[in-house]
C-alpha cells in the first residue's frame, strides 16, 4: 500500500513539475511552490471539483505562469473541475470560461472575458463612473523643445484635484520637458495650459507660481551651492 502511495506522489510531483522539491521542508518552499504543493495534495485524493482561492496572489510571474499551466494542464489531460475566487484579471483571462462578477454579495455579470472588459456595469463598480468635473489642471496639444527641435510634440494630458498622475516614459522622451512647459521655463510654439478653468499659457513663471504651481526638479549640484535658509526664503519670494 505504502508502495502504491510513494509511486503515485512521483507521478503527481512530476506532473506538476515539482519532483526536484521532494524532500524539502513545506515550509521552506516560496508562496508559488506551496500553491504547487497544494494542487498535488488535490492530486492525491482525487478531487473532482477543486475551489481555489486566490492560488495567485503573491506569486511571482515566474511560478504563477507554471500554477496556470498546471490548473490548464489538470483540466485537460486529468478532467479536473475548477472554481476560482480571482481578483487578477490578467491570470484567469488564460484559464476561465465563464467569468462570473460579483458585487456586493450578488452577481453583477456573468460571460467571456472579452464581454467581462466592455460591459459597463463591470466597468462602473470596479472603475467608477468617472468625473464630469472642469479639469483642475489640463495640457492640451503642447508642442516645443530646445534649439528649434520639438521634443514635445502634440502632447496632451489632464490632472484632477486630489490626484497623484504620473508621466512614465524612458530617458529622452520629453519627460522633464514636458514638466518645464508647466512652469512656463520653456517657450512653447503652440499649445494651450489651464489651471482651475484659467489659461495660463502665457503666464510668466513668476505668475504661475502665484497660483499654486510648483516644480521639484531632479537632484542637481547647484541645491547644495548655497544655504538652506536662502533656498527656503528664495522659494517664498513671489508669495
Amino acid at each position: 500500500m505504502m508502495k502504491i502511495i510513494k509511486e503515485k506522489a512521483i507521478e503527481v510531483l512530476q506532473f506538476l513539475k515539482i519532483e526536484h522539491l521532494r524532500n524539502e521542508r513545506a515550509g521552506n518552499l516560496s508562496g508559488g511552490q506551496k500553491k504547487l504543493l497544494e494542487l498535488a495534495r488535490t492530486m492525491m485524493v482525487d478531487a473532482k471539483i477543486v475551489f481555489l482561492d486566490e492560488v495567485g496572489a503573491g506569486v511571482n510571474k515566474t511560478l504563477l505562469n507554471d500554477i496556470s499551466d498546471s490548473i490548464l494542464r489538470l483540466n485537460k489531460e486529468k478532467g479536473y473541475t475548477f472554481c476560482m475566487i480571482e481578483h487578477d484579471f490578467n491570470f484567469i483571462t488564460k484559464l476561465c470560461d465563464p467569468i462570473i462578477v460579483l458585487a456586493e454579495g450578488s452577481v453583477l455579470f456573468k460571460g467571456t472575458a472579452e464581454e467581462v472588459k466592455k460591459n459597463e456595469k463591470v466597468i462602473e463598480s470596479y472603475l467608477g463612473k468617472g468625473s464630469k468635473e472642469i479639469m483642475y489642471f489640463s495640457a492640451s496639444k503642447l508642442t516645443g523643445g530646445y534649439g528649434g527641435v520639438n521634443i514635445i510634440e502634440d502632447c496632451s494630458f489632464n490632472v484632477n484635484r486630489g490626484e497623484i498622475v504620473s508621466i512614465l516614459g524612458p530617458n529622452g522622451a520629453g519627460k522633464s520637458t514636458a514638466m518645464k512647459a508647466m512652469l512656463g521655463i520653456l517657450d512653447l510654439k503652440s499649445g494651450e495650459i489651464n489651471l482651475d478653468g484659467q489659461d495660463i499659457t502665457k503666464f510668466k513663471t513668476q505668475d504661475r507660481i502665484k497660483l499654486g504651481i510648483s516644480f521639484v526638479p531632479q537632484i542637481k549640484k547647484y541645491i547644495y551651492r548655497t544655504y538652506c535658509r536662502r533656498k527656503f526664503r528664495n522659494g517664498s519670494i513671489f508669495k
